[in-house]
This record gives structure tokens, sequence and C-alpha cells, in this order.
């Protein structure tokens, strides 16, 4: 009993006692903080250097999911889960470190790491970082010494062979409050199961679902610059799923999703009730709708919420992307590999001269979307600009970096966590009219009997789910099953021929429910783009003619 009594009150006294030592009166940050500068003042392995270089990062968040089918729920769970975000150790100098010469930068977990408390446990807290920290620490002391031999092996300067620095910036200390919503769980178990009846009496659809996640939560971060960071995050995401099956066994899909900062933010359900009825007349049509034929070359429309989806594989997803290649060019055989030669073409021409890129990470809403990409500061501590211009009248002005550079003239922009926002404006104000106009004309031209226009992407891959033929010699309109482009990149952008007058705004989160619920780039596109020249493939769907001896039973056999 009185040595029980003796911990608590070393453990209350030597917490109280640090207050005075510049704390902020959150124990997450203080643990987090105090056991960085314990580990910055004695981490030591001879004949290793010291670390230059700490930074924890911490996220702690509540997620609640629902989902539910032909209006019965299949899940409804609550769940808490906090983790390192972050345990980042460098050793050497801001030019030349751990991380200067190879691509190697993760260590392995060990048997002596320690899970975070839920509970704000300052000791707990502190235990565990200091669990990871000796790990990486030594990982990063030997790959410097390495590194230092290397270089000295090699005969040349720095300056002479590619690597990484690691640009030093100004402490940012920002600690926002965190807006706690309410999830009224039974609300929305009876608006998922609402939902999900719709698909009810319709037994060409196989299989459906309508699925709720909201995760709420904060941030947390402390480097050895000084910097300390609280910052709160919070996503609705809901989704409808169909599949379905025609008479030959050939399966197909189609789906939705809706992104949103808070749950009181989709306050009109009778929105996603239209949407799921609209899915359901797509999903029963398609037994009628036939394939294209062949392959088709020639100019596309696209529309709605694919310009978004399109536009965010051009600039983020292909081999050519706006965002700054950290990654270290290595010889095969006698040339360097492509990483990082896109910083090259800085100063020429990627797209059509009617088109820029704007990176504006900071901007939260746009004609009245909340932007959920939008962040204040990064994951490594830095405060964004407001606006970057990457593409100006279609020259390469800039990529987007973070704080890991490769180049001579690379700064870190606070772009760790991605672009955040993008706008694509064009100086082409088409209407709809027009552009249908220069659509048919364009298809003319090219002696094709008909034209495409794309309506929708599948989040699922790059499937478009509405897609529509228009016919050159009457305009009349004919869908075709599901296609997708074949290898849109940046430099399908440089045939833009029309653009809508009209802007919208779409939240891209891919990857949300899977892993980052902060991974959300906001797009700021025309609703309609018109490029000349697209390759379109017929998409061919997985068959099934497996005889059934026992029919579905929605379908009263």
């Amino acid at each position: 009993m009185l040595n029980r009594a003796l911990f608590i009150f070393v453990f209350t006294g030597t917490y109280f006692f640090a207050q005075g030592q510049d704390r902020t009166g959150n124990v997450l940050i203080d643990a987090m903080h105090d056991e960085m500068q314990r580990s910055m003042n004695e981490l030591s392995l001879p004949p290793f250097e010291k670390p230059f270089f700490m930074m924890f990062g911490l996220r702690d968040q509540k997620i609640h999911s629902v989902s539910a089918s032909l209006g019965s729920l299949t899940n409804s769970t609550d769940a808490r889960n906090r983790f390192r975000s972050n345990s980042r150790v460098l050793v050497g100098t801001y030019d030349f470190n751990d991380e200067s010469l190879e691509d190697d930068l993760f260590s392995n977990g060990t048997m002596m790491d320690i899970q975070l408390p839920l509970d704000d446990d300052y000791m707990g807290i502190r235990r565990s970082f200091w669990s990871i920290t000796d790990n990486v620490y030594r990982n990063a002391a030997r790959h410097y010494q390495k590194h230092k031999e290397t270089l000295a092996t090699s005969g040349k300067s720095l300056e002479e062979i590619p690597h990484r620095s690691f640009v030093k910036v100004e402490p940012t200390v920002m600690m926002l409050d965190h807006a706690s919503f309410n999830w009224d769980k039974s609300y929305w178990e009876k608006c998922v199961k609402d939902l999900s009846s719709l698909f009810v009496g319709h037994t060409k659809i196989e299989n459906s679902a309508v699925i709720v996640n909201f995760v709420q939560g904060n941030d947390y971060a402390v480097n050895s610059e000084g910097t300390k960071i609280q910052l709160p995050f919070s996503v609705l995401k809901l989704s409808a799923f169909a599949q379905w099956k025609n008479a030959n066994g050939e399966m197909g899909f189609d789906q939705f999703t809706k992104l949103y900062r808070s749950p009181d933010a989709l306050k009109d359900v009778g929105v996603v009730s239209a949407e799921i009825s609209d899915m359901i007349r797509n999903c029963e049509s398609q037994a009628s709708i036939a394939e294209l034929e062949e392959e088709y070359i020639g100019p596309v429309l696209i529309t709605g919420s694919a310009v978004a989806d399109v536009v965010y594989n051009a600039l983020l997803r292909g081999p050519e992307n706006i965002m700054a290649n950290d990654q270290i060019q290595k010889l095969a055989g006698f040339m360097y590999n492509s990483a990082g030669q896109f910083a090259n073409k800085i100063g020429k021409p990627v797209m059509h001269e009617s088109i820029s890129v704007n990176a504006k990470p900071k901007l939260q809403q746009f004609q009245g979307v909340d932007l959920l990409g939008s962040y204040p500061v990064d994951g490594e501590g830095v405060v964004p600009p407001d606006e970057v211009s990457v593409i100006a009248r279609g020259i390469l002005t800039s990529l987007l970096d973070n704080r890991t550079v490769t180049g001579q003239t690379a700064r870190s922009q606070g772009f760790s966590n991605g672009p955040g926002v993008i706008e694509l404006v064009s100086s082409m104000r088409d209407t709809e009219k027009e552009l249908k106009e220069k659509l048919l004309a364009s298809a003319r031209a090219a002696g094709l009997e008909y034209a495409i226009i794309i309506r929708r992407r599948s989040l699922m891959g790059s499937a478009f789910l509405r897609v529509d033929k228009i016919f050159v010699e009457d305009g009349r309109e004919e869908p075709v099953r599901s296609v997708y482009v074949d290898g849109f990149q940046m430099r399908s952008l440089r045939k833009v021929i029309g653009a809508s007058h009209n802007y919208q705004a779409h939240n891209i989160g891919d990857d949300f429910g899977n892993g980052d619920p902060t991974g959300i780039v906001s797009m700021i596109v025309p609703d309609q783009l018109l490029v000349d020249e697209l390759e379109i493939k017929p998409m061919r769907l997985p068959s099934f003619q497996q005889e059934e001896y026992v029919g579905n039973p929605l379908a009263g056999n």
C-alpha cells in the first residue's frame, strides 16, 4: 500500500512540476513534447551521432458505422482508437541526413512496441512513444553513418549527386478547438434502413447496401523545432451500392458516394433517395443496353462528377503529377530513372493554353459546398500559402512540395497532406448547347458516326457507369454499357477544345473508410469538359453462367 501511494505521488508530482515548462494544458501534447525533449537530450549510440530533429504525431478518433440492406441493419458499431501517426528521427543536418541517399525510410516495429492508452494517461503516452523511438533512432543513426561513407567513397561533393534535403522552417503553434458533432445513432440506423428499403421489390438487383461512416477526432503533433499542433477533423461518408446480373450471367454494378463535414450537413435525405431511385433504374435497364462494339478514338464530352474524377487522376495519379517527387534518382544503365523528371518541365507547356490550375489548400467553401480537403497546417507543421499557381495558361509553373526536397531550388510549401483544394479554370466559357455543337462538329470532321458523352465515373475503378453515344446525323443519344478511358493522363488535357462556363465543387476521397479519413482532395472544375481525342474501350464484365438449382428467394421462386 505504501509503494502504491508513493508511485501516485511521484507520478502526479512529476507532471505538475513539469507544467511550469511551456505547458499547453493538453496532456497528449505535453506528454509527446516531454518525451521528445528527453529523447533529444539523452539519445546516444556511440560512435554514431545524436539526432538533430524529431517529430511525434498522434491521432485520436471515434468511428461510427451503420449499414443496411433491403431495409434491415447489417452493421451498427461505434469504436474509438488512438495511434501514433508519426515517430520521426533525423540524424545529421538539414542538408545531409539519414534520408538523403536512399529510399529505405521506415523502421519496422519491434516486440518492445507499446500501444497508446485511450485514457489521457501522461506516463502511458510517454511510454508508448519511448517504446519505438530507440529503434527509429538506431536505424537513422546507422543509415547516416552509411551515407557519410558512401559520399566519401564517391569522391564527389554532395551537390554533384542526387540527394534529399530536409527544409528548416519556423515553428508553428496551432491549437484549434475540437468541434464535437452529435452522432444520433438511432436516427442514422433508421435513415440507413429506410434508404436501403428502396431496393425492395427490384429482383433484377441481386445485392445492394447503404452504408454511413462518420469519423471525428484530432490530429496532434510536436517537433523539436517548437511546433505544437492540435487539428480537429470530421468526415461523414454515405455510400450506396447495387449489383445486378443479366440472363447471360454478366454482372455489373452501380454506386455513388457523398462526403460531408458532419452529420448535420446532410439535411436533405430526399436527395439521397432520389439518387438511389436513379441507381435502381440504371441497374434494371443494363440488360437491354448494348455494349460498345469496338474501341472508340475521338472527341469526348465529360460531364458532372466525372470531370472532377478525370482531372483528379490526371493531376495526381499519373506518372506526371503536380506533387513534387522526392524519390532519389538512380542510375539505370547509362541514364537516371524518371523520378523527379517532371520538375524539368517547369516553364514548359503541359496542358492546353486555355487551362490554369491553382492549389488553394485553405479554401473552405465553394458555392455553399464544404471543401473537405482544406487544411490550415499540414502534417509536418508547415502553414501552406493561400494559393499556389501550378499551371498558368497551360505552362507548368510549380510543383507542390513537402519538407523533403530533392532539387536545389525546391522549398517547403506545406503540402505534405497533398494539394488540399485544386481549382482548374479555363478561359473557354461555353454553354451546354455550344459544347454539344463542338462535340458533334469534331466527330463529323473526323468522319465518325457518333461521339461519346461520359456522365459519371465509378469510384471502384476506372470504369464510367453512365455513358452515351450521341449520333452525328441527328443528335440522338443512346446509352452504352460501362466503358473506360485508356490512359487518361495530364497530356490528355492538351487536347481540350471546350469547357463549361459553370463550375462545381466535388470532394474526392477514394481511400476514406479503408485508410486516412482526412485523405480527401476537393476539386473545383467546370461542370463539362470537351476533349478532342480520347481512347474509349469497353469494359468486359465478369460472367458467371453457372446453373442455379434454387432461385433467388426475392424473385418468388
